[in-house]
C-alpha cells in the first residue's frame, strides 16, 4: 500500500519482514536465533526519519556504550519518515468501493427482510411477502398442512439468522424446502406445490392461516 508497507516481503531474494513508510534509507535489523523479545532469524526493515541516528544507537548498545551516545535518555523515539498518505492509494479505494455495498447493504436486506415478512392468503393462493412478493396459486398448490415436528434444518443458500430464516434448506426427510419464517421450531405450515416443490412458513398464528387457506381453497 502507497505510504505503508507492512508485512512479509521479498527483498533481495530474502524473505523479510517490512514496517515502513516509504524505500528510502531504510534501515536492516537482523535478529539473533536467540532472540526472545522478537522473531528469531529475522530480518525487519525500517524507514526511521532519522536512519544515521537510529544505527548508531543500536550500535552503541550492542557495545554497552548507550549512555554515552543516547545523551542521558533511557530510550529513543523515532518517527517514520515522511511518505505518501495511504488515501492516495488507488487499490485502497477499490477495496473500500468493493465492500462498502456489501458493509451496508447486507444488514439492510435482513433488517428490511425480517419486518416486512408476512403471509397473505386470498381468493388467488398463498402470497409471501419478502423483500418482494411470491404468489403460490391455488392451481399449483398440492397441500397445506400444519408441521408439529420440523426436521434439523441445514442450509444450502440464503441467511439463517436469530429472528430470520430465509432460503433453500435441507430438512431430513422433507429434502430440499422453501424456507421463510422468524424461528424454526414448530409448529410451521408446510405447502407443497403440484411440481413437488415445498416451502416452509413460520406465521405467527398457524391455526389462523389454515383456516383461510380453508375458506378460500
Amino acid at each position: 500500500m502507497r505510504g505503508l508497507q507492512m508485512g512479509w516481503y521479498t527483498m533481495g531474494g530474502q524473505r523479510v519482514y517490512r514496517l515502513t513508510t516509504g524505500g528510502q534509507e531504510l534501515v536492516y535489523v537482523d535478529t539473533a536465533a536467540g532472540a526472545a523479545a522478537a522473531r528469531p532469524n529475522t530480518r525487519y526493515v525500517f524507514s526511521p526519519e532519522d536512519a544515521d541516528r537510529f544505527v548508531a544507537l543500536v550500535r552503541a548498545a550492542q557495545a554497552g556504550e548507550w549512555a554515552e551516545v543516547a545523551g542521558g535518555v533511557d530510550e529513543a523515539v523515532f518517527s517514520p519518515q515522511p511518505g505518501p498518505s495511504v488515501l492516495t492509494d488507488p487499490f485502497l479505494w477499490l477495496a473500500i468501493a468493493a465492500t462498502l455495498p456489501i458493509a451496508i447493504g447486507f444488514p439492510w436486506v435482513v433488517t428490511a427482510g425480517a419486518r416486512g415478512m408476512h403471509y397473505r392468503v386470498g381468493p388467488d393462493g398463498i402470497a409471501v411477502h419478502h423483500l418482494g412478493r411470491k404468489l403460490y396459486r391455488w392451481q399449483d398448490i398440492k397441500s397445506v398442512q400444519r408441521l408439529d415436528q420440523v426436521p434439523r434444518l441445514w442450509r444450502v443458500f440464503g441467511a439463517s439468522l436469530p429472528g430470520y430464516h430465509v432460503g433453500d434448506f435441507i430438512a431430513g426427510s422433507l429434502g430440499t424446502v422453501k424456507v421463510y419464517a422468524s424461528r424454526l421450531k414448530p409448529p410451521m405450515v408446510l405447502l407443497e406445490t403440484t411440481r413437488g416443490r415445498r416451502v416452509l412458513l413460520g406465521p405467527e398464528d398457524v391455526d389462523g392461516l389454515l383456516n383461510a387457506v380453508e375458506h378460500y381453497r
